[in-house]
C-alpha cells in the first residue's frame, strides 16, 4: 500500500482533502434542470468510484500488505464502523445540498461542516488521542467562532439569498450527522485488528451507496421540492446531469481518500480537522466565483473576512497541533 510516512506528506493529503471537500459542490451548478434527489445518487456512485479506484491503485500497486490482505485480517466491527460512517455521510450530504439550495454555498459549508469539526474533532480525539491537546483545542476554538461570525454574515442584509425556509435547520442536521463519521473511522483505524486506509474507504463508500438505494425510494414519494418524482425522470436526465454529479462523487472521493490516509499517521482528530476547514475553499468559489454576495454591505464583507481569518489561523494551529504531540 502506498501510505505517508512524513508528516509534510500527511499535511499535503489533508489540504488536499480540504481542497476536495470545498470544491465537490460546485459540479451541482453545472447541471441543467436537475434535481437534487437525482444529483445525489450520481454522487454517490462518484465516491464509490473514487474509492474503488484509490483501492486498486495505491492499494495493491506499492507493495505488500495490500489493502485486500487488511480487509480478510480486519476486525468485523471495525469493517462496520466503517462502512456505518459512509451512511451518515450520505444521509448529512444530502441535507447539506438541500440547505446550500436554500442559503448559498457559502454559508451552509460553515454552518455544516464547523459545526461537525467541534464536535467530531474531540469525538475523534477521544476515540484516538493523537496531537498535542491544548493547540487542537485552540484551533477548534478559533473554528466555532468563525462559525459564530457566519451566523452575523446570515443575518445581514445581503448575506445570502434565501431559497427557502428550513435552510439552517438542514444544515445543523447535516453537521450532526457528520459529527459521527470521524469518530467511527477513527474506531476502524485503531481496532485491535484495524482497517487499513484504502479498504476503509472502500466500505466507508460502499456504506453510502447502500444507503443511497432506499434513501431514493423515500425522495420518489417525498421529494424536497417541486413535483413529485419518477424513477424513470432519473434515467432520462442526460449525459451532462449524469456526468456532474459522478464529477461531485470524484472529487469529494478524492478528499475522502487522501484524509484516511493521513489520519493512519496524524490521527482522525487532526486529519478530520484540517480536512473539514474546506468552508475557506467553499467560500472562496462562493465569493470570487459564484458572486454570492454581490452587493452585499460593507459590514457583511468585513464579516466575511473576519470569518476566513479565523478559520486560516484554526487551521494553522489545527495543523502544528500534531508536530507538537
Amino acid at each position: 500500500m502506498l501510505l505517508p510516512e512524513t508528516f509534510a506528506a500527511a499535511l499535503a493529503m489533508m489540504l488536499v482533502s480540504m481542497v476536495c471537500w470545498g470544491s465537490w459542490t460546485n459540479t451541482w451548478r453545472l447541471t441543467r434542470s436537475w434535481r437534487l434527489e437525482f444529483f445525489h445518487c450520481d454522487y454517490a456512485l462518484g465516491v464509490m468510484l473514487a474509492a474503488v479506484a484509490a483501492a486498486v491503485t495505491g492499494g495493491l500497486l506499492f507493495g505488500p500488505p495490500n489493502f485486500l490482505d487488511n480487509l480478510r485480517t480486519a476486525d468485523g466491527a471495525a469493517m462496520a464502523w466503517a462502512a456505518a460512517a459512509g451512511a451518515c455521510l450520505n444521509l448529512g450530504n444530502f441535507l447539506l445540498m438541500a440547505g446550500i439550495a436554500r442559503v448559498g454555498m457559502t454559508v451552509a459549508f460553515p454552518v455544516a461542516v464547523g459545526f461537525a469539526l467541534v464536535v467530531g474533532t474531540v469525538l475523534s480525539y477521544l476515540v484516538h488521542p493523537l496531537g498535542d491537546p491544548t493547540l487542537l483545542a485552540a484551533g477548534v476554538a478559533l473554528v466555532f467562532l468563525a462559525v459564530l461570525t457566519n451566523s452575523l454574515v446570515y443575518r445581514s442584509a445581503g448575506a445570502a439569498k434565501v431559497q427557502g425556509g428550513g435552510g439552517l435547520v438542514m444544515c445543523l442536521a447535516s453537521g450532526v450527522l457528520f459529527t459521527f463519521c470521524g469518530p467511527m473511522v477513527a474506531k476502524a483505524l485503531t481496532a485491535p485488528h484495524p482497517v487499513a486506509p484504502y479498504g476503509a474507504a472502500l466500505l466507508y463508500a460502499a456504506g453510502s451507496v447502500v444507503v443511497t438505494l432506499p434513501l431514493l425510494a423515500w425522495l420518489l414519494r417525498n421529494p424536497i421540492g417541486g413535483g413529485r418524482l419518477r424513477f424513470g425522470d432519473y434515467l432520462g436526465g442526460g449525459t451532462r446531469n449524469h456526468l456532474a454529479g459522478l464529477a461531485g462523487g470524484l472529487v469529494w472521493g478524492s478528499g475522502m481518500v487522501t484524509s484516511f490516509l493521513a489520519a493512519g499517521l496524524a490521527g482522525m482528530a487532526v486529519a478530520g480537522a484540517v480536512g473539514q476547514a474546506n468552508p475557506l475553499v467553499a467560500a472562496a468559489w462562493g465569493i470570487f466565483v459564484w458572486h454570492e454576495f454581490r452587493g452585499a454591505t460593507r459590514r457583511t464583507h468585513a464579516l466575511l473576512a473576519l470569518m476566513i481569518g479565523l478559520y486560516t489561523a484554526g487551521l494553522v494551529l489545527l495543523s502544528l497541533s500534531f508536530r507538537a504531540a
